[in-house]
């Protein structure tokens, strides 16, 4: 007698949390197979999400939306545990935040602030 046991994984076509991810790698380490596939399909499902902003609103929203996306990148390491990344991670995304094309954005504040509370230990808020 073989039974079919049903499944609790995630459907493919289900969008990816940051819970989810932040979850996984806090419990699973970010070198397991199932994070780094999860971690993947996430990063994934926010790259679609930039080609939508291009293709509807153009190169600057485009450029803001991927600060924002890394931004939200650092959070979930950061969430994760993964303190030294996400300072890197954000510390290059500032950077760029800087740069002409965000002048008006506010990014570059928003994202000195996040890097501030990141090195001291501060709890941050996803964005």
């Amino acid at each position: 007698m073989n039974e079919q046991r049903p499944s609790f994984e995630r459907r493919e076509d289900t969008p990816v949390s940051d819970e989810q991810v932040i979850e996984s790698l806090r419990n699973k380490g970010k070198d397991d197979p199932e994070s780094i596939k999860l971690l993947e399909r996430w990063a994934k499902e926010l790259e679609s999400g930039l080609d939508v902003v291009y293709e509807s609103e153009g190169n600057e929203s485009f450029a803001i939306a991927g600060v924002r996306c890394a931004m939200r990148r650092a959070i979930v390491y950061y969430k994760a545990g993964y303190v030294g990344e996400a300072i890197a991670d954000l510390t290059e995304t500032k950077d760029a935040a800087g740069s002409e094309i965000f002048r008006n954005s506010g990014l570059y504040e928003q994202a000195s602030v996040l890097l501030d509370k990141m090195k001291t230990g501060k709890t941050v808020e996803s964005s």
